[in-house]
């Protein structure tokens, strides 16, 4: 058996006759799977570090491995002797991987991989960062092959459905919708078994926001359609029967990841465009019938991006409110004690008989609350967009949220979570006010589960099928 440097040195070799000057080992596969088969185990053929979580970097005179702070121990003492130098992700005075090769690789250099372990994220972010330098990429170099004599097979498992609890929908409804939309536009679905690959194969996927990408993809792999600079395009959006483009949830933060992920545009439903771009460096697109998606990815008509100015939106309506606090009059002392509370962020408990003005003076807190900064604004924003919760026609919440769940609130209304996990009443009023009116009649469970928010400060949400935070 070979040792982690005679692999390494054979490797070399394998790169010097292909004029490679470095070599990218990743963790990955076909579907960016977080723990990949006995295939694609490469790194830890070559490096012999066995994490789930690793990228091995091979160069004539270095071999490193990055990986992160839940396999720092471990990578350190699996790779004791080995001669590949540990990165450790995140620390201080460690580069992260596009860094480190801008930094080390000449001008024109050749990098090769095996592009059935690079997800498109990535190789964005290498050639945005590597452009610089004229850095060219060898993605069909699959070096480690020739090293490895006993290497597993390819899995061949057969492919399952999921369940409708897992999916959020039925695969012949999801199907239906998709085939009407196309026959509006005068496009049919294949006569064909389809098999289409939504990675993550590990994150879970639920709703009608992948209507559009589905159709759209069918379409051009049957050659249906001919789209320019697809890959750079990020489409969002629920398709009616008869081709029309339904608002989704979450625009907000899905406009913010297709920036980070080096998409150039995002196509939202028309309802949304306003929410999405909010989001500055990206072109941000409403659509409202996929006609006008098909027309707009093909060339044939040209569309202007909508534009935003997110500070003057915001700063706009910074300081409208229904609800004013100089409409109380008298109760000086409740006043007061409403004034310390905003200016120190305490909690407040008011008592009273009924008719005294305790509701009344509660839903006008927040128009005396320190107005929301620009960042508050967009993590307010978010909470709700993902909740569904955003006003129509609004693209930045601007106002402190107020929020008075009825008394017959259950825990997880209140915490969030359910089989399709949203945020519950406490993220919602995140930067804002909750308000528990009648708070004797709210059951003893529900005032429980507040205790951990408050002290944590957050929302931690463990279940069978996923764990979240907000």
């Amino acid at each position: 058996m070979m040792t982690t440097a005679e692999k390494l040195t054979a490797l070399r070799r394998a790169m010097a006759r292909r004029g490679l000057a470095a070599y990218l080992v990743l963790t990955d596969d076909f579907h960016a799977s977080e723990y990949v088969g006995d295939y694609f185990k490469a790194r830890e053929y070559l490096s012999g570090f066995t994490g789930s979580a690793g990228t091995l970097l091979i160069l004539p005179s270095r071999a490193l491995l990055w990986t992160d702070g839940r396999y720092f121990l471990q990578a350190e003492s699996q790779l004791a002797g080995s001669g590949i130098e540990l990165m450790r992700s995140g620390e201080p005075d460690v580069p992260t991987l596009e860094r480190f090769l801008l930094a080390e690789l000449e001008d024109g250099s050749l990098l090769g991989f095996d592009a059935r372990t690079v997800n498109t994220a990535l190789a964005r972010r290498l050639g945005n960062k590597l452009r610089t330098k004229h850095i060219r990429f060898a993605g069909d170099e699959d070096l480690v092959d020739a090293l490895w004599p006993d290497r597993p097979p390819l899995s061949a498992a057969p492919v399952w459905e999921l369940g409708i609890e897992y999916a959020g929908e039925a695969r012949a409804d999801k199907l239906a919708r998709v085939r009407a939309a196309m026959a509006s536009c005068a496009l049919s679905f294949p006569v064909a078994r389809l098999t289409v690959n939504l990675a993550p194969a590990d994150v879970r996927k639920e709703g009608s926001g992948f209507d559009l990408s589905l159709a759209i993809g069918v379409l051009a792999a049957s050659k249906q359609i001919e789209p320019v600079g697809l890959d750079r395009i990020m489409l969002v959006g629920e398709l009616g029967l008869d081709g029309a483009l339904q608002p989704v949830k979450g625009a907000l933060p899905i406009a913010m990841r297709a920036k980070a992920d080096g998409f150039v545009a995002l196509v939202v439903p028309q309802q949304n465009v306003r929410e999405a771009a909010v989001v500055e460096g990206i072109r941000v697109y409403g659509m409202s019938q996929m006609k006008e998606v098909i027309s707009m990815i093909t060339g044939q008509e040209r569309f202007l991006p909508v534009s935003v100015d997110t500070r003057k939106e915001f700063y706009d309506q910074q300081y409208s409110t229904e609800l004013d606090y100089a409409d109380v009059r008298g109760q000086q002392q409740v006043k007061r004690a409403l004034e310390v509370a905003a200016a120190g962020g305490h909690n407040l408990i008011m008592v009273g008989p009924p008719g005294s003005g305790k509701s009344m003076m509660a839903k006008r807190l927040p128009s005396i609350l320190p107005p929301l900064t620009l960042a508050e604004s967009l993590e307010t924003t978010q909470i709700h967009s993902v909740a569904g919760k955003m006003p129509r026609g609004l693209s930045l919440i601007a106002q402190r949220p107020f929020r008075a769940p009825h008394h017959t609130i259950s825990e997880v209304a209140l915490v969030g979570g359910g089989l399709n996990p949203q945020p519950g009443e406490i993220s919602l009023a995140h930067n804002g006010v909750l308000f528990l009116d009648e708070l004797a009649e709210f059951k003893r469970d529900v005032l429980e589960v507040l205790r951990q928010p408050l002290e944590d400060r957050k929302i931690s949400i463990s279940r069978v099928k996923y764990n979240v935070d907000y």
